[in-house]
């Protein structure tokens, strides 16, 4: 059974493959993504593949759209 931490990092992974491929990620997953920052050390992969996205909606690269992406 995967721990909490493992189920995160696997939940992100798949929402950063998701978001490359479509370039747009749900209002849900960003609100997700911005708490995955101030959860995770800034050392994590979590926190640098989090804050990648983050950065491509800052500069207007992915759209923030309603529907989930990664269930």
């Amino acid at each position: 059974m995967l721990s909490a931490t493992e189920k995160l990092s696997d939940y992100i992974s798949s929402l950063f493959a998701s978001v490359s491929i479509i370039n747009s990620i749900s209002t849900e997953d960003l609100f997700f993504l911005k708490l995955t920052c101030q959860t995770f050390s800034k050392d994590s992969e979590e926190y640098k593949a989090a804050y990648r996205i983050l950065r491509g909606v800052q500069r207007g690269k992915v759209q923030i759209i309603e529907e989930a992406l990664v269930s």
